[in-house]
């Protein structure tokens, strides 16, 4: 998932000064939801392969993994909420006549 998301054309914020503060806003928003995407995927694979690895190991760090691996399930759902915000936007921008 981490290397479709860094395959991902991301928004120009340079290119997006000359346009309309709500376009400028848009424009943050994707850049941000697609950069906290790659994030939390980097943190989640360490976790995961730590845990993969250390499989016996219920140490401190350990335990350190599993809540992180925990903390990671709300954090993906606010990521899927906001990606759909974010797309059900775009596609009302698309369908409108004038945005």
């Amino acid at each position: 998932m981490f290397l479709v998301l860094f395959m991902v054309e991301k928004p120009d914020l340079d290119k997006t000064m000359s346009l309309t503060p709500e376009c400028q806003i848009e424009a943050e928003k994707w850049d941000f939801i697609i950069k906290f995407c790659n994030t939390t995927h980097i943190v989640q694979l360490v976790a995961n392969s730590y845990r993969e690895i250390f499989n016996a190991q219920t140490d401190m760090f350990g335990q350190f993994m599993r809540l992180v691996e925990v903390a990671c399930i709300p954090i993906y759902v606010y990521q899927i909420l906001f990606s759909i915000e974010l797309l059900s936007v775009a596609v009302i921008r698309l369908q409108t006549l004038n945005p």
